[in-house]
């Protein structure tokens, strides 16, 4: 499991681009007030919802590749310093939005989301084949239970004061839940043989969606004030 898997890559890269699409028609819409893209408000959601999805499904695939054969101390220390390569990411993506871009500020966005992944996934990787029931439990959870009082503080587990905004929201749950079914999903397909069956070995393939699928942090960090910068040539 040591060797970058294509397809992985490739479906990244698929992710990426409909993540692209789908800012780029909100930054017309909300900081120009553009409505070029004439797609219906369902088509927007539902695009959203899905490449968001995919690309959290294959970041828990990613988890499993990463923390095969390793040590819980090893995922651990590696998580850690992801988890501050995000963190600092997320902290820049906030004071640079709330800085510049109020209308569009993000304060608990896919990044900060990240971030808390690389922080808590070790500690669940020890339920091993449990992990299912505890990716269920995240996911339902926001429907069995909600709290009785605001707080700043319930931001990050999906729980927001009234009046909260966040052009990006990503919390806890049941997002992490996503997560979570992205490994255990790389997990049940190792153990039945058939994940390599699934997603090819070759390393050698190498084309456009591949190239972006490896760099898709670094285009999710420039993408936003390039496409800023296009659109206000306009």
């Amino acid at each position: 499991m040591n060797h970058r898997l294509w397809k992985i890559d490739a479906l990244r890269g698929v992710a990426i681009i409909g993540m692209v699409f789908f800012h780029a028609n909100y930054m017309l819409v909300s900081l120009f007030s553009i409505d070029s893209l004439d797609f219906s408000q369902i088509f927007w959601f539902y695009l959203g919802k899905v490449v968001v999805t995919l690309f959290i499904i294959l970041s828990g695939i990613s988890l499993y590749l990463s923390s095969y054969g390793k040590s819980w101390w090893q995922i651990w220390k590696k998580s850690l310093r992801r988890a501050g390569i995000f963190g600092c990411l997320a902290l820049g993506i906030s004071l640079v939005t709330y800085g510049f871009f109020y209308e569009v500020r993000i304060s608990w966005g896919i990044i900060h989301f990240f971030a808390i992944c690389a922080l808590l996934s070790p500690f669940f990787l020890i339920f091993g084949r449990y992990l299912i029931l505890i990716w269920l439990i995240i996911m339902i959870f926001p429907y069995i239970w909600a709290p009785e009082w605001q707080s700043i503080f319930l931001i990050p587990i999906g729980y927001p004061p009234f009046g909260y905004f966040s052009a990006d929201y990503y919390p806890i749950f049941p997002w992490f839940g996503v997560y979570l079914i992205g490994y255990s999903l790389a997990h049940i397909l190792s153990r039945l043989g058939i994940f390599e069956k699934i997603f090819s070995l070759n390393t050698n393939r190498c084309n456009f969606l591949t190239y972006i699928g490896r760099h898709s942090l670094t285009i999710y960090i420039v993408h936003i004030p390039i496409l800023y910068i296009l659109f206000r040539m306009l």
